[in-house]
């Protein structure tokens, strides 16, 4: 029998998400430990706006505030050696740590994006498309809801209404906290069916 308690709490916790579809002086540190996750709405993102044609020096200064440095170094590397967007030297960021290897971005920096990227709506919110991992699509409320179940269920939950197993379970468990759907793939207990499971069974419990 599904946990009323861990029900309840799943559902206090996204009520306000919508019903699951399918689908210059700041000391300068990692992305991650400035909170920047990858595979979160925010990293992804970040990443999608970086790598669009339309993000040019001027854009990152005038619109997201960027150093003017930064903001070179960062569509330089995007553009390669040709300086021509969509040929074969372009410098695609496909993670969090390719920004870092061309530019050690600070707090305020990371501050500034965010927001910029939020007010333009370059930020995935809510059904729109997060991303794919072990070929499933989740949108943003999906891949919420995933992790708040492989979060805070319980180890019965998991196993009678997920139908993982032990190993999974322990290794998911000492895995806590899971801080994206990039990371809870990336764990080699989980394959495409079990996080399929995992995927549906919240979708459930939100439903």
């Amino acid at each position: 029998m599904r946990s009323m308690l861990f029900c309840l709490s799943i559902l206090v916790i996204i009520t306000t998400l919508p019903a699951c579809q399918q689908d210059g002086h700041d000391t300068t540190i990692g992305l991650t430990a400035m909170g920047l996750v990858e595979g979160t709405p925010e990293a992804v993102g970040l990443l999608k706006r970086l790598n669009h044609e339309t993000t040019t020096t001027a854009v990152l200064v005038e619109g997201a505030g960027l150093d003017p440095a930064a903001a070179e170094a960062l569509t330089d590397h995007r553009l390669g050696a040709d300086g021509v967007f969509g040929t074969d030297d372009d410098g695609v960021f496909e993670t969090l740590l390719d920004i870092e290897e061309v530019w050690a971005l600070t707090p305020s920096d990371i501050d500034r994006l965010q927001a910029w990227l939020a007010d333009t709506g370059w930020i995935p919110r809510e059904t729109d498309t997060l991303g794919t991992w072990l070929g499933i699509e989740f949108s943003a409320a999906t891949a919420w809801a995933t992790l708040e179940l492989t979060n805070h269920a319980t180890p019965q939950f998991l196993a009678t209404d997920v139908g993982l197993e032990q190993p999974v379970i322990d290794t998911l468990l000492a895995a806590r906290p899971l801080m994206s759907v990039a990371h809870l793939a990336s764990l080699d207990v989980i394959d495409h069916h079990r996080l399929q499971r995992l995927k549906e069974t919240a979708c459930a419990v939100v439903n």
